[in-house]
C-alpha cells in the first residue's frame, strides 16, 4: 500500500530531524517544500510540477 504524500512527508521529516525539535523538523519541511515549489533548475525538473514523492525519492547525486 502506498503512503499518501502527507504521510510520506511526515515520515521523512521524522527520520531526518525527529530528535532535533520543532525548529529542526520545520527546517527539513521547508527544504523539501522549497524543492517541490522550485520554478526552475534541477529541482523543478525532478518535481514534475510539484510532486513531493519525486523529490523525496530523487536519486542521490554524487
Amino acid at each position: 500500500m502506498a503512503y499518501s504524500d502527507r504521510e510520506l512527508l511526515a515520515r521523512i521529516i521524522q527520520c531526518e530531524a525527529g530528535g532535533e525539535g520543532d525548529n529542526g523538523m520545520k527546517a527539513v519541511a521547508s527544504v523539501i517544500m522549497n524543492r517541490v515549489n522550485a520554478s526552475e533548475g534541477e529541482y523543478a525538473r525532478v518535481s514534475q510540477g510539484g510532486n513531493i514523492r519525486s523529490i523525496i525519492f530523487q536519486a542521490r547525486s554524487i
